[in-house]
């Protein structure tokens, strides 16, 4: 099947699966303690999976770092981009790739926090940083709107997790607070929330827990392809056989054409 008809095949609802039929015995399941990340018996980060079914790309997932009784939500978004974060700062941390070289007054997240909130010659935010956006992106491990964790060697190369509050300019302009207020944030709130030195074996074993999800995650991204196909050419077969595929054929080109046009809308609307 083409890449543009398996999209079709998806976008159209009459030909969504439900109730998990699309889970058979070649779909592969997370073992539940994989899911926890333990850097000791007091701090954790957990995976909380909003299925109970065999993980796909697309699955959303949200990420705690779990400190006694007391839960923080450093991600929310798919399951693939947030293990793939993952196991990109922690093999760059245990090759020793990842120096990161700080002072006492400009950790790594008072950088990321100055990048995204640049100042613009009319004293608002500025989105001119991307550059430097992606030169920090390879010591993220986790991140949404209100913090980010970051994996990186310091200059004896020790292993450093820390997790860093992030100020709230995302918010829509309309409702960002002015300049001052995030300068005056930075110098009196801003500070890490933890900072832990972890042990070579302790990344060692997240590195390998997190290669075994992301492992299982392609594997189903296969899998779930081929089945797609499989089901797509069941229903071609059945529209052949009844005399109803040319009438299929025009269903999906129109839906095809529904969207192209919702994604040229969204360009431009520069969104």
């Amino acid at each position: 099947m083409s890449k543009q008809r398996l999209l079709t095949f998806f976008f159209n609802p009459q030909y969504q699966i439900e109730d998990n039929s699309f889970i058979d015995s070649r779909m592969q399941f997370i073992k539940k303690e994989w899911l926890t990340f333990k850097l000791d018996a007091h701090h954790k980060i957990i995976i909380q999976l909003n299925i109970n079914t065999a993980i796909e790309c697309c699955d959303q997932a949200d990420v705690y770092f779990v400190r006694y009784h007391q839960k923080i939500l450093i991600s929310c978004g798919t399951i693939n981009e947030d293990i793939e974060y993952f196991i990109n700062s922690l093999a760059c941390a245990l090759n020793q790739e990842h120096q990161f070289y700080q002072n006492h007054d400009q950790n790594i997240g008072y950088l990321w926090n100055f990048i995204w909130n640049k100042k613009n010659k009319n004293d608002q935010y500025s989105n001119e940083n991307q550059i430097e956006r992606e030169k920090l992106l390879p010591y993220l491990a986790f991140g949404n709107n209100i913090f980010a964790a970051w994996i990186y060697n310091d200059e004896h190369n020790n292993i450093i997790f820390t997790i860093t509050p992030v100020f709230k300019s995302w918010l829509p302009r309309r409702k960002q607070p002015k300049y001052n207020t995030f300068v005056a944030w930075m110098k009196k709130t801003y500070k890490p929330i933890f900072t832990r030195i972890i042990s070579n074996e302790i990344a060692d074993e997240w590195y390998h827990q997190a290669t075994k999800i992301n492992q299982v995650i392609k594997h189903n991204i296969e899998t779930f392809g081929i089945l797609a196909e499989e089901r797509h050419n069941k229903k071609i077969a059945e529209t052949k056989a009844n005399g109803t595929y040319e009438a299929l054929m025009a269903e999906y080109d129109a839906i095809a054409k529904k969207q192209k046009e919702f994604e040229l809308s969204l360009k431009n609307r520069n969104l």
